[in-house]
């Protein structure tokens, strides 16, 4: 009787483990398939400022967070997903920009822009928890498509000058 009930308890204990390796398994895939989602959305405009008016607002959508903003030091708006600030200050964005660290938060989480090693800018995000590794993947792929997208647009300047000056 008590063979039966160790291994009762015992299966019970790998069954629930497994179960919850089976949830946490499902999250990461969902969370993998949000941040591709959210790439995908990055990759469909080559206009650096239409992308920065609409990187909040895909974050919103993409993640189900709250609020979300972005800041970069070369320009002189804040970018957000809405009209509400959400403690999402420009004070807060700067700080996190200055010093390259993430600054997690129960409500209000901020992160910086990297590409590699430099820091292009920061974000913030308000309403839900979204794991550390997680605003850092979306930071690293928005600071990929900013950069992108400047790269774009100096491409296309550079054919039409050089093209202007064929024609002259």
């Amino acid at each position: 009787l008590f063979a039966f009930l160790a291994t009762a308890v015992i299966a019970s204990q790998l069954s629930e483990r497994a179960r919850r390796e089976t949830g946490n398994a499902n999250d990461r895939r969902r969370e993998v398939e949000r941040l591709y989602s959210f790439s995908q959305q990055l990759l469909s405009t080559d206009n650096t400022a239409e992308l920065l008016n609409t990187i909040p607002r895909y974050i919103v959508d993409s993640f189900g967070v709250r609020s979300a903003a972005v800041w970069l030091p070369n320009r002189t708006d804040v970018y957000r997903s809405g009209s509400n600030v959400d403690g999402l200050e420009l004070h807060e964005l700067q700080l996190v920009h200055a010093r390259g660290e993430a600054r997690i938060g129960q409500q209000v989480s901020f992160v910086p822009l990297r590409m590699g090693v430099r820091v292009v800018g920061s974000m913030g995000v308000g309403g839900t928890m979204l794991s550390r590794e997680t605003l850092d993947a979306i930071g690293g792929l928005i600071a990929i498509s900013i950069e992108r997208a400047g790269a774009m647009e100096r491409l296309s300047r550079s054919e039409a000058a050089r093209n202007s000056e064929q024609l002259r």
